[in-house]
């Protein structure tokens, strides 16, 4: 193919007033000439990347870790009430932690929201690839259905990042009507601003290049888990249609996942201890892609050539540690005790990035969600049998041999209410800090069938100097239906270049300390 493609990227300037990135990336799309070519711009510039091993936090530039502040928002985190040193490891996201007005802030200080430039940026390479791809005739048709399957996979989880943090969850009553985020899904420049579709348009969308991408992947055998195929492509439509409470749609996507019999699950009865859990080369996994961050966000040490220091860090929620049964082994391969503070823990799953093999924590496609999936929708359904037959296969590797209490007895230990309340718990200590929870908690406040919203309180400590702290108050993020933080403010630089086109979000409140 000779036909230069360079004009897609004009499309980046609807969404990003971001002229520097025409200049970065127009040489290698211009001359774009095989299936090669296009998978190079794909596996470059589409899919995210991993993130280096690094000694800080980094939310900004080519080398920013993915979405940190996904992990601080709910309530699985919490301020570790410990002495440690004036300057916390999370201070980047502390603002999305007390869930202020404007969460991208430093210590009051605003710096610019790169998500949905990012996200809109990798939208718009799979927006060129996917009907490019067909004009590679001289190619294999295996290889053209491969790459063009991948570009709709990675549209999809974009559409999906997008949806989910600029937007409210998909309700059944609502999505209709309710702003999503905009949609752009060809390559050809259209001149005029952008609107926001409603959540169903965009969520429709996402379902339609899902269903179109598994069959282009089907038989196709990636040589790494960082590209896309079929069973990541079903997993991830089952998540989506979970969230649109489409329940034999996902038993449907999760079964056929289960009959590829390609990946089995991590028996924790016979797994070494102090490894990484999550990690490239595990049973589980199916997918990766982005960065991992858990190590820093709940660091505990900064090490330099000089010294070493003591962070302070978010720790694990007393109301998540309390969820584990004394025997489920799962407390023991996620957490990491504080050695500087006995009884207080950290979640580190992918604990050896360069040994273990690295894998994102907030988009990690995984076996265990495929139970998850499968028991909920079965739950949902009214098949509480085979959800619990469902979910115990996954709890049958999770507990000490002979060990595993009957569902029943875990519901009365936790104080679940009923069965949908204990599956989401299980889903909660199974998935926890892989970017799950947040999201969760948005959907199941507009369940349609067992709504449930809840009041989280993150506890604030002053720190003077390393040897003295003191607690200040809570943070509180009300109830679903009492609050403006459960979706993020759209970017000014957005909403500027649109020229109003592009409606805001109900202002978030100002946040303050309260008991």
């Amino acid at each position: 193919m000779k036909n230069r493609i360079l004009y897609w990227v004009i499309c980046l300037l609807v969404f990003t007033s971001c002229s520097d990135f025409l200049e970065d990336y127009s040489q290698d799309l211009a001359y774009a000439a095989s299936t090669s070519d296009l998978e190079e711009l794909l596996i470059g510039n589409c899919y995210i990347k991993r993130t280096a091993k690094k000694t800080s936090l980094s939310i900004a530039g080519s080398e920013k870790h993915t979405f940190p502040w996904l992990h601080v928002m709910d309530d699985d985190c919490v301020e570790r009430n410990s002495a440690t040193d004036a300057y916390g490891g999370f201070m980047p996201i502390e603002g999305f932690y007390h869930w202020d007005k404007n969460p991208f802030n430093q210590n009051g200080t605003p710096y610019k929201d790169e998500t949905w430039s990012d996200l809109y940026s990798r939208i718009a390479i799979a927006n060129v690839v996917i009907p490019k791809v067909d004009d590679m005739t001289e190619d294999p048709m295996e290889e053209r259905n491969r790459i063009k399957g991948e570009a709709l996979f990675l549209r999809a989880s974009f559409y999906y990042f997008l949806v989910n943090f600029y937007a409210l969850p998909y309700s059944k009553t609502t999505a209709d009507t309710e702003l999503g985020v905009p949609l752009k899904l060809t390559e050809y420049i259209e001149d005029k601003y952008f609107s926001r579709n409603t959540v169903a348009e965009v969520y429709d969308a996402i379902v339609e290049d899902l269903q179109q991408a598994i069959p282009l992947l089907k038989g196709v055998e990636q040589t790494t888990v960082y590209q896309a195929n079929e069973a990541a492509a079903r997993l991830f439509l089952s998540r989506v249609y979970l969230y649109m409470e489409k329940w034999e749609d996902v038993i449907a996507q999760c079964d056929s996942v289960l009959k590829m019999a390609t990946y089995s699950l991590e028996d924790l009865r016979s797994f070494t201890m102090g490894t990484s859990f999550t990690r490239s080369g595990s049973p589980e996994t199916i997918f990766s892609q982005g960065s991992y961050s858990m190590d820093l966000v709940m660091r505990e040490q900064y090490y330099s050539e000089w010294y070493t220091a003591i962070l302070p860090c978010p720790v694990v929620s007393d109301d998540l540690q309390d969820s584990y049964d004394e025997n489920d082994l799962r407390w023991q391969a996620f957490m990491l005790e504080s050695y500087k503070t006995p009884g207080l823990y950290r979640c580190i799953k992918l604990r050896d990035q360069d040994v273990d093999g690295y894998v994102s924590d907030v988009f990690l496609l995984r076996m265990a969600e495929v139970y998850l999936n499968k028991a909920e929708a079965q739950a949902m359904s009214g098949d509480e049998t085979g959800a619990k037959a469902t979910l115990n296969i996954l709890r049958e590797n999770r507990f000490v041999q002979g060990q595993m209490p009957a569902i029943e007895e875990e519901m009365i230990a936790n104080r679940d209410e009923n069965f949908i309340d204990f599956i989401r718990n299980e889903r909660r200590r199974e998935l926890c800090f892989e970017g799950h929870r947040w999201f969760d908690l948005r959907r199941y406040a507009v369940s349609s069938t067992h709504p449930f919203t809840k009041e989280i309180l993150h506890p604030h400590y002053s720190r003077p100097s390393a040897s003295q702290y003191s607690f200040e108050g809570n943070f509180r993020l009300k109830k679903y239906n009492e609050e403006t933080a459960y979706v993020l403010p759209i970017p000014d630089y957005a909403i500027s270049y649109n020229n109003g086109s592009l409606v805001q979000n109900v202002i978030r409140e100002e946040r303050k300390i309260n008991n």
